[in-house]
């Protein structure tokens, strides 16, 4: 998953009384519009994007460029959490060229680390690579620990995923020494997921419970729901997967992955607790309950590639168990065409 800053839990209600009933200057008026767009993203997509768009247009009206780009990438970041990347896309370009045409490398820098977001989701691993790589001198040029953190515990995810674990305990180390110096517990939670998965890598199982239980618990402190529900699945995964499987545990820890996902209400978040069930119990060989969860992750939400190809992956093997060779057949053709786009898009 892709480790981002903490989005605005701010008081929405006082935020939007405000905006409301006080008499406010343009520039105010506009400050409130961002910060509301920002709030609303990771929890109420309509809202941000209103807010977003509402922003837009008084900002552009205003020539306050640099406020227009903020409510771009304000509003890309919404889309990108509702997985609707096309639109995340089309905002967060917007927010570049705005960067580029004032010359703030600020506004680029997170810019750069949203795309890469964006990037990563959709399986485009090299590309997501690039804009990380972009945002980094300019996190180093400002001084911006925390972004500088995301962006190696980022890099250290898609080096995790790719199994290039040289540079995967490469960016590990440089998350956690910044991570641990400026007490930034949601990047130290994502390299404790990928040091479990690195550990998983080489069977040493016991030490990759020992730093899924410490990713577990970092994001336990930061109150991110979304992020806890990624461990806690991939806990499950490291009890299916043991040498002797404990599939009532897999399965315990899948389900409280979906519980926290639903707590998060981000159907992409949903999904992945979904596909989690199903390959606790496709490998535990409670077929008709892997292929409901299957099914269900794919209604849920339909946009990752990483989460499709998994889907119909475990489809096809249920469909095998089954007898059903037809079934099997056009699942696999769904798994292929998505991996045949996805090794279109990177090469």
């Amino acid at each position: 998953f892709t480790c981002i800053s903490p989005i605005g839990a701010a008081n929405t209600d006082s935020l939007e009384m405000a905006l409301k009933n006080r008499p406010l200057s343009q520039p105010e008026r506009l400050k409130l519009l961002e910060e509301l767009s920002s709030a609303y993203a990771s929890s109420n997509l309509n809202k941000a994007v209103y807010y977003a768009t509402e922003g837009i247009k008084l900002s552009e009206k205003e020539k306050d460029h640099l406020t227009t780009g903020k409510l771009c990438r304000n509003a890309g970041i919404a889309y990108y959490m509702f997985s609707n990347f096309d639109s995340a896309n089309i905002y967060l370009n917007k927010a570049l060229e705005y960067s580029q045409q004032i010359g703030n490398d600020n506004l680029k820098l997170l810019t750069y680390s949203a795309l890469g977001n964006v990037s990563y989701s959709k399986g485009n691993y090299p590309e997501a690579i690039d804009f990380y790589m972009k945002g980094i001198p300019l996190a180093e040029k400002e001084d911006n620990h925390q972004r500088l953190c995301i962006l190696f515990a980022n890099l250290s995810g898609i080096y995790t995923r790719i199994e290039n674990w040289e540079l995967a305990e490469k960016y590990l180390a440089k998350t956690i020494e910044i991570a641990t110096k400026t007490d930034d517990i949601i990047s130290l939670g994502q390299a404790y997921y990928n040091l479990s998965d690195v550990y998983l890598s080489r069977e040493d199982y016991s030490k990759a419970i020992e730093y899924e239980s410490f990713a577990i618990e970092s994001f336990q402190k930061s109150g991110q729901k979304e992020f806890e529900g990624i461990a806690t699945q991939g806990m499950a995964m490291l009890y299916y997967k043991m040498p002797t499987p404990d599939y009532q545990l897999a399965e315990f820890w899948a389900k409280k992955g979906l519980e926290l996902s639903n707590q998060s209400a981000l159907p992409r978040s949903i999904s992945a607790a979904y596909c989690m069930l199903s390959n606790v119990y496709l490998a535990w060989h409670k077929n008709n309950l892997a292929e409901q969860y299957a099914h269900l992750a794919f209604q849920t939400d339909s946009t990752d590639s990483n989460i499709n190809s998994n889907i119909f992956g475990n489809l096809v093997w249920t469909s095998i168990r089954k007898g059903d060779a037809e079934k099997a057949t056009q699942f696999m053709n769904r798994y292929r065409d998505i991996i045949d786009k996805r090794a279109t898009e990177l090469y």
